[in-house]
């Protein structure tokens, strides 16, 4: 072959044909050979292709589309009649195919599945944290990651043999529930490619395939291929003799190389999943409960009855295959090798790369959180970075924040409305506005696009921040263009120095909030202090029964010391009366009374302390200079955000220079990389050092980048600490493997998720992970947390943290909604701050829970139940909402279980108008279908009753997470459907917590006071016929005393209060949030000190009708 001047030209172009078997033209292969960003030049991959096609190893076919050469298989069998041999004339010429012939296999007796052995204490004791840990656990993550991807599976007829074979056993070879089976093949039937391809393979799975699907291209010139449907993987080992398959209880996953065929023959995807009891997201297609290989082959055929060629008969698979038939689907068992993998590819070439990086490059980046022995909390040396938030934030958001910027390791969680995306945003402007740079990544484009968009208006469109990559697979952006584009760029214009000077302003305006905030804390901690003492002092006087004016005294004059010989003397005589038998002496005190005339003396002497100690701190904050009350942190926030805002524009534009001293360095570090890429192992280590050193200068220019987590390998580099941060959204969902190469490209890591929501899914067996973990010597006590299918990266990221920061205000549901979220999920930690202004709920409706009761049977169904009682109150009352001139807001349908979804789905489009459905997007799914989606009105329908089937009973109580997305998906009405009666006793813990709501709601409340104080105010203004609401519930909090009149709403608090106290024990610095959050929701807040009502309680009546 030609030389290759790139080292391997002709290789990469051969393997690129033979992944794709329609065929591929010359610009169209360019594109799939692109490195970096650059394409090899046409003239090269045109030699590459004519010195393969000399060397038999590929063709050129119609359309001049470039095939692989096909090589005769001695396991294809000729069919008979008038066709021609594909050999003699090609896929041009014969657009038929061969005959595919089985060979034999020999199932083994199903067995019990062995349970792991328990984890042994081992010498070596704990497993700890190191550096050395982490290399041994790569070649783990690599193996897990790959094995998590449904790989590629394609079967070209020429590659028979090869890539993939046909099993004819007989009877079952299936595991059933709890069982493994084995499928043994003689080594003598293998073709020589076939071990040989198996020889290159060393842990990898092997697939079993069942039925095929048989492809027959648009174009009649092109050769058809198969498709495998549905696919287990099955370990292996090859011995002199045979190759043995074991194969676990595992379920069937379909392939989505074949679902998304189906889509682009338009078929309606989402029901044929339902149908299949499949669940989807962006990389994985999972079914639900276990289902074996006989029902789900029975499900399949009963949802796509007219792509059947054969019978699916999985105990008597086809002994052969006419790739010459008609297209559809064919009972055939397939043994196929799988290609490279679609998404993780690179993800697992650098989780390689890493296993070769030094301590000390391993130490510049976020993952000496988890393996360096970083302190927990401990910020490396450098000056704090300041919060500069162009977008107003939440006392918990600004925290967490603060803490992303300057800590290792931060880990934030919230539901849904509680502002994730928020702190994203504001970490992105902060980092910027600092001239720091941050690289985003989440494993679903929806949650980068929530943040994108939200940072984009902020910077009015401009490119601040860069997208690697995109949902669709479109043209990117890689650090090779970020290089050209800089090249690009005119030199600078001096605004650099505008700019510096306007940042230095707003960093003082930060630094004058700090100063603020913490003078604030100071104070707070005054109140505390004082509320300590009130409620000591209030419960020494009701022992002594005292009121609080009452000054304390004693029950009677302190006696006068007596001697000691006396006291001894009299000691002697009781000794001698009890000896005698005697009574005691009648004019000697009794000792029960003598106690509690000392006890109480005790008593008052301690509350004359606490008085004094009580009037030294009052004096203290009368004496506080009027000066501390004239910085308002939340005045100031609101100037930086303001600030913010335009410099971020500012930045922007001044992004668009490249200062003369940068171009020459870039020129050099664009040529150094171009010689490095054919260089190996050296040549990375080489390129590492070079994107390192001039990392400051690529990301002064664009210093924000947004990717997936598996998109990031191919267009970021992979060097220690490139980005000062790292902030991986949705994490909860994500798995740890895929983001140790994104903690390596940063120094810092923010962690975003919700493991109260959807979580991570895996396809990794138990059984082969604790495998590949005592094979590596690391299945020890403390491993667990360092598992990939048991463990998301958010709770890697907990464990290393320690704590995580908890977003409470919560904006998105109406308050009784939000309450039950907190109560349910959160431990009575959320505070709602929806704006009830913002809510719409149908015309004549409050916001909030509503309730139908429906009784009715349940029918079974393949996986859960469902409830035609409830879907005739549905869509009943879809009806009403759907009628003309009706509601005009969003609206959804959400349930437990699937088959009730189906048939919800099926009766609205039947029975509703289409144009009032697509009006109000009305959809009807389980809670998987509504993640990351809300509505103004949800219907929930419950399918729970007397006779619910005990699997479905057992699945809604596992998934309690599922209830929360179905619940937290409402904005303003949640309308429950079903046996309420029956919900409110089922077992089901966090459905007895809704219905238990519907019970609330109907109560009458009691009035209740905090602390005395409270109920004397309260006295004080009934008195001069002023009604007010003593603990009024609102924004997750109770208001003292609530005054509402008309429009005018007054909150009325008591400070120096020992009882004021939120459900975190926190009290520092949450005044000033809560009076700013409440004045947004249109309160008045009047604050009173305790000794202000203490010594003139008039004089705060007043007070409060002067507000008035």
């Amino acid at each position: 072959m030609t030389d290759d001047p790139h080292g391997s030209l002709a290789a990469r172009v051969l393997t690129a044909i033979e992944r794709h078997p329609e065929g591929l033209p010359l610009e169209d292969l360019r594109e799939r050979l692109c490195r970096n960003g650059r394409r090899p030049a046409a003239e090269a991959v045109a030699a590459a292709l004519l010195d393969l096609q000399r060397a038999d190893l590929a063709q050129i076919g119609a359309r001049r589309r470039w095939f692989p050469y096909r090589i005769p298989s001695p396991h294809i069998a000729r069919p008979t009649g008038d066709r021609q041999s594909p050999e003699a004339s090609g896929p041009e010429s014969n657009p038929q195919g061969p005959v595919l012939a089985a060979i034999p296999a020999t199932p083994g007796l199903p067995r019990a599945a062995s349970r792991n052995a328990p984890v042994p204490a081992g010498a070596e004791g704990q497993i700890e944290p190191s550096w050395a840990l982490l290399r041994r656990l790569l070649p783990y993550y690599r193996e897990a990651l790959a094995r998590n991807e449904r790989a590629l599976l394609l079967g070209e007829p020429a590659r028979y043999g090869e890539q993939f074979l046909f099993l004819a056993p007989r009877g079952r070879w299936w595991p059933g529930e709890g069982e493994t089976t084995t499928l043994d093949i003689a080594r003598s039937a293998l073709p020589p490619a076939f071990l040989t391809a198996l020889a290159r393979r060393t842990r990898e799975p092997i697939h079993l395939a069942f039925p095929i699907a048989l492809v027959r291209p648009s174009e009649a010139t092109r050769p058809p291929f198969l498709v495998p449907v549905a696919t287990v993987a099955a370990d292996w080992t090859l011995d002199d003799d045979t190759l043995h398959l074991t194969l676990a209880a595992t379920t069937p996953a379909l392939e989505w190389s074949w679902v998304r065929g189906q889509r682009q023959r338009r078929r309606r995807v989402r029901e044929l999943l339902d149908a299949l009891d499949v669940r989807a997201d962006d990389e994985v297609w999972q079914t639900g409960s276990f289902v074996d290989w006989r029902t789900f082959t029975e499900r399949l055929a009963g949802a796509v009855p007219t792509e059947l060629r054969t019978p699916l008969d999985i105990a008597r698979p086809l002994p052969a295959l006419d790739c010459g038939a008609v297209a559809g689907l064919y009972g055939a068992l397939g043994l196929f090798l799988s290609s490279d993998l679609q998404f993780a590819r690179r993800t697992v070439r650098e989780l390689l790369e890493l296993t070769h990086w030094s301590d000390a490059e391993l130490a510049q980046t976020a993952l000496a959180a988890w393996f360096g022995g970083a302190v927990e909390g401990e910020a490396r040396a450098e000056s704090s970075v300041p919060v500069l938030e162009p977008l107003p934030l939440g006392e918990d958001q600004w925290r967490a924040v603060r803490d992303g910027l300057n800590q290792c390791l931060t880990v934030v969680t919230g539901p849904p409305g509680t502002g994730k995306s928020q702190v994203a945003v504001a970490l992105l402007a902060s980092a910027a506005l600092a001239g720091r740079s941050v690289l985003l990544a989440s494993r679903n484009h929806q949650a980068i696009d929530a943040v994108v968009d939200r940072f984009a208006d902020l910077v009015e469109r401009r490119p601040l921040l860069v997208r690697a990559n995109t949902r669709d697979g479109g043209d990117g952006f890689s650090f090779d263009r970020a290089l050209d584009a800089i090249l690009a760029r005119p030199g600078g214009s001096g605004r650099s120095e505008r700019f510096a000077a306007s940042r230095a302003a707003l960093e003082r305006l930060d630094a004058a909030r700090a100063t603020a905030m913490d003078r604030a804390g100071r104070e707070a901690e005054r109140a505390d202090e004082l509320g300590r003492l009130e409620a000591a002092i209030h419960d020494l006087e009701t022992a002594l029964g005292l009121d609080e004016a009452a000054p304390p005294s004693p029950p009677s004059p302190a006696p006068a010391p007596e001697p000691g010989w006396r006291r001894a003397w009299r000691g002697f005589r009781r000794w001698a009366r009890a000896l005698a038998g005697t009574r005691p002496d009648p004019t000697e005190p009794a000792p029960a009374t003598r106690d509690r005339d000392e006890r109480r003396l005790d008593g008052s002497r301690a509350l004359e302390r606490l008085r004094e100690e009580r009037a030294r701190l009052e004096a203290e904050i009368r004496a506080r200079p009027a000066t501390d009350t004239a910085a308002d942190p939340v005045a100031l926030s609101a100037q930086i955000q303001t600030s913010a805002r335009a410099l971020l524009v500012e930045l922007s534009d001044n992004r668009a220079e490249c200062a003369p001293e940068n171009r020459q360095a870039l020129t050099a570090l664009r040529g150094d990389l171009a010689l490095l890429r054919s260089a190996g192992a050296a040549g990375a280590e080489r390129a590492r050092e070079r994107w390192a050193a001039q990392r400051a200068v690529i990301l002064d220019q664009f210093p924000l980048w947004a990717a997936s987590n598996l998109g990031a390998a191919s267009r970021i580099p992979l060097a220690p600490g490139l980005f000062d941060y790292v902030v991986l959204d949705e994490a909860a969902q994500g798995d740890i493997a895929s983001a140790l190469p994104l903690l390596a490209r940063a120094r810092r890591a923010i962690i975003i998720g919700d493991p109260a929501q959807l979580t991570h899914i895996t396809q990794i067996r138990p059984e082969w992970e604790a495998d590949a973990l005592r094979a590596a010597g690391l299945l020890g006590p403390g491993i667990g947390r360092f598992t990939f299918s048991a463990n998301s990266l958010f709770h890697f990221a907990a464990a290393a943290a320690g704590d995580h920061h908890l977003l409470r205000d919560h904006f998105r549901c109406h308050d009784d909604i939000a309450d039950y979220l907190s109560e349910t999920f959160y431990g009575h930690r959320l505070r709602p701050l929806t704006d009830a202004r913002m809510l719409r709920p149908p015309p004549g409706k409050t916001a909030g829970f509503h309730w139908s009761e429906v009784v009715g049977p349940l029918q079974p169904a393949r996986t859960g139940c469902w409830s035609p009682a409830e879907i005739e109150a549905i869509v009943a009352e879809l009806r009403r909402l759907l009628a003309p001139d009706g509601f005009t807001g969003t609206i959804g349908v959400v349930t437990p279980f699937r088959e009730q979804a189906n048939r919800l789905r099926d009766q609205v489009e039947r029975v509703l108008p289409v144009d009032r459905v697509a009006g109000t997007r009305l959809e009807v799914h389980t809670a998987h279908g509504f993640q990351g989606d809300a509505r103004d009105v949800m219907l929930f329908s419950l399918c729970v009753g007397p006779e619910m089937p005990e699997r479905a009973r057992q699945f809604l109580l596992e998934t309690g997470n599922l209830i929360n997305v179905a619940i937290s998906r409402a904005r303003a009405i949640c309308h429950v459907f079903g046996n309420l009666d029956h919900a409110a006793h089922c077992g089901i813990a966090d459905l007895e917590a809704l219905l238990a709501r519907r019970q609330r709601s109907e109560e009458t409340p009691t009035r209740s006071f905090d602390s005395p104080w409270e109920e004397r105010l309260w006295r004080a203004l009934a008195a001069r016929g002023i009604e007010t609401i003593p603990q009024y519930p609102i924004a997750g909090r109770r208001l003292d005393l609530a005054l509402i009149r008309g429009e005018r709403r007054l909150d009325i608090e008591v400070d120096g209060d020992w009882f004021h106290r939120d459900p975190d024990g926190r009290r520092k610095m949450a005044d000033l949030w809560r009076d700013h959050q409440l004045r947004a929701l249109g309160w008045t807040v009047v604050r009173f000190w305790v000794y202000e009502l203490r010594e003139n309680l008039d004089g705060c009546v007043e007070r409060i009708l002067a507000e008035l």
